[in-house]
């Protein structure tokens, strides 16, 4: 058997690897068009920062490797140009000596990534000044560009992983940033209540951020950018600018013999990694996922879910039984001393798909307060019917990883809400909390699903808005009342709430409140066992509440 594979980074190599350790007799090419295979592309940003020493810690494996310990054949700056299907044969181009010449395959895969969105006012266009970052190679060039030009100012177009990991590098290489989307949040995948920190905290390190700010019109001397002019009528000027406007699919060689795209124009696979034309596979970057919760087809290019790909592509084509199992999107990004992470469904998401699910924002420390522990922000996501876990957001300096694996873990598991509390999760002081923020949010999920049930500010403010009748309660101490409260709350610190229910009526509806969350379910089970008809905790409690207040007046201004 022959196996050629097109595309040498995270899912051809892990392929390729696969596919030697199940069989000696194979014979394995791959074809990449880059100078460089099995890079880590994803992390050039972290070198043009500093925090990786060398570009070159980026690649550490070269061709040489691969033949000598796997006996696979790698040949870098070599392009596929086109491929006979039916006579199994791939023409393939020497980028260096400009050599044509043909290969045949047996199996055929697909691992050549993506190629990058560009907007439309940038197409055709190319800027001494003006960086894509995807590879080794052209993070090079704009380390080169940095050493030799000393950029004081930068523009940002994007905030993604991409774009929010190089505002931050650029800014601790000492270059002054600002950032633009077109979308109105950061990181427009989450939640507009979790986004809404991450605008936060480019603030808050001196990175201007810009929402609803499309790029439309360019103004430039010569090969060099000076001007970018956005849809809000905003003129820019920077030294440099960063173009990373995300990437789509790679499928235009694929499509040429017949390959069908998914929902998501990206490469539809089974769960053996098969296309629709036998013996011809597509992996990583180039290819569909699904969803792990609801099965419907997704596109998320991740390193991790590539080489998950990639090696059980090469072991069904050498006969191995491995199976892809879906995804659930599980990524994070560290920003400016904050790690934002995520895993499955988001509460929009959610409620696309039909769910009418029960939504838990809160805040708990890594490690315990007096161990120097620091809030972590969550957001949990889950459905009533099934009491399973859909989706998970969290924000926070520390611990954030750790815990959004576990959720993960158990999503992927299909544990409950209600098993997350039985977790025998590790403890000692200086790394965890008795009762882990893991196991609290199942335990206030539980709470919910069971008799304590919440309600989103936002369903608060409509609540207010529409004058319907409730009572509002604010549970805490005076001072903190006094420095802001919810409009028309009254002051009931829980402390005293036992001897002072008298002020409220138990037929009415109330909603209780504290800063996260945590203290005003106490409240809440106060009155409920004391026979008030419907009782509310705000979930986020008042932090939670003032910034979804304050998204919702600015939408509308």
């Amino acid at each position: 058997m022959k196996i050629v594979i097109i595309g040498g980074v995270a899912a051809g190599t892990n392929a390729a690897v696969r596919a030697r350790r199940n069989s000696e007799e194979a014979e394995i090419v791959i074809y990449d068009r880059d100078v460089d295979v099995a890079h880590a592309g994803f992390a050039t940003h972290y070198a043009v920062g500093g925090q990786v020493d060398s570009m070159d810690d980026l690649v550490p494996k070269k061709p040489k490797w691969f033949k000598e310990y796997y006996n696979i054949d790698v040949h870098t700056s070599h392009e596929v140009t086109s491929i006979d299907h039916e006579r199994k044969t791939v023409f393939v181009k020497n980028l260096t000596t400009d050599e044509e010449f043909e290969d045949t395959y047996d199996a055929l895969v697909f691992a050549n990534g993506t190629v990058f969105g560009v907007p439309p006012v940038f197409r055709g266009r190319e800027f001494d000044n003006l960086f894509q970052i995807k590879n080794v190679q052209r993070g090079r060039k704009l380390q080169n560009y940095i050493n030799e030009t000393n950029p004081k100012t930068a523009v940002v177009i994007g905030t993604g992983y991409i774009g929010l990991g190089v505002s931050e590098q650029l800014t601790k290489a000492g270059i002054k940033v600002r950032t633009l989307d077109f979308l109105k949040y950061p990181m427009a995948q989450l939640d507009h209540d979790m986004s809404t920190y991450i605008a936060d905290i480019l603030e808050e390190n001196d990175v201007k951020f810009h929402g609803n700010e499309g790029v439309v019109e360019l103004t430039a001397n010569g090969k060099y950018l000076e001007h970018v002019i956005t849809s809000q009528g905003n003129d820019y000027e920077a030294d440099l600018y960063i173009l990373a406007t995300g990437v789509r699919p790679n499928t235009a060689l694929a499509e040429s013999i017949g390959v069908e795209l998914g929902e998501t124009r990206a490469i539809a696979v089974n769960d053996k990694m098969e296309t629709n034309l036998p013996g011809v596979y597509a992996v990583g970057d180039v290819a569909e996922a699904y969803h792990a919760i609801t099965k419907e087809p997704m596109y998320l290019p991740l390193a991790t879910t590539a080489t998950k790909m990639g090696r059980i592509a090469g072991d069904v084509i050498t006969g191995g039984d491995l199976r892809f199992r879906g995804i659930l999107g599980t990524s994070a990004v560290r920003l400016f001393g904050q790690t934002i992470a995520a895993t499955g469904m988001t509460e929009i998401a959610a409620r696309e798909k039909g769910y009418d699910p029960v939504v838990l924002t809160t805040t708990q420390p890594d490690v315990l307060k007096f161990m120097g522990g620091k809030d972590m922000l969550i957001k949990a996501v889950a459905d009533p019917e099934t009491e399973t876990l859909l989706g998970v957001q969290m924000i926070g300096p520390e611990g954030v990883e750790r815990r959004i694996d576990v959720f993960a873990t158990a999503m992927t598991l299909g544990a409950k809400v209600s098993d997350l509390f039985h977790l025998d999760l590790a403890f000692t002081p200086p790394i965890s909390t008795p009762k882990d923020p893991v196991m609290y949010t199942g335990m206030a999920l539980t709470n919910a699903l069971d008799n304590s049930p919440l309600i989103m500010p936002e369903d608060l403010v409509q609540m207010m808005e529409e004058k319907e009748e409730v009572v509002i309660v604010d549970v805490r101490n005076e001072e903190a009342y006094e420095k802001e409260h919810i409009e028309d709350a009254i002051n009931i610190p829980l402390k005293s709430l036992r001897e002072n229910m008298d002020q409220l009526d138990p037929e009415k509806r109330t909603v209780v409140y504290c800063n996260s969350g945590q203290t005003s379910y106490n409240a809440q089970r106060i009155l409920l066992n004391n026979e008030f008809k419907e009782v509310y905790n705000l979930s986020g409690g008042n932090n939670n509440y003032q910034i979804v207040l304050k998204d919702i007046q600015k939408n509308r201004e």
